[in-house]
């Protein structure tokens, strides 16, 4: 079995082809990109990213790093599978005061996303406000 670490989830929302992409860090020395692609049914599955080439005129795609076990390979998209899963799901904490529960849910990774994009913003509005620098 090998070792894998979650690193990193981006939703692409605004792409045609690919929904999401996934960092994992495998057997603590390679960091790997899958990607979420959508099929042509509408459907979505992890892969590892493509790279297009024309070969005497027909297009193919090369996968850019692959694992050579078909177990291994399952066993490590069912690793993003629950990794991406849990990386969504709204966290919960429970808080009993006086005998009342209280549930308080932290934003998802999508929530977080929008919220730091939304201060970037802010700050780049601040900092053109302020008087160039003398130098």
């Amino acid at each position: 079995m090998n070792n894998y670490e979650f690193m990193s989830y981006k939703h692409y929302p605004d792409d045609q082809y690919t929904q999401a992409s996934c960092k994992v860090r495998i057997d603590k020395k390679y960091v790997m990109t899958f990607v979420q692609k959508k099929s042509k049914d509408g459907g979505l599955f992890w892969t590892a990213p493509s790279i297009q080439v024309t070969d005497s005129g027909e297009k193919k795609y090369m996968a850019a790093h692959m694992l050579d076990s078909q177990f291994e390979n399952e066993e490590l998209m069912d690793f993003i599978k629950d990794s991406v899963k849990r990386a969504n799901a709204p966290q919960v904490a429970m808080h009993s005061s006086l005998g009342a529960q209280q549930v308080y849910s932290q934003p998802n990774m999508h929530q977080q996303a929008a919220q730091y994009n939304q201060q970037a913003a802010q700050f780049k509005q601040e900092v053109a406000a302020d008087e160039p620098l003398p130098f």
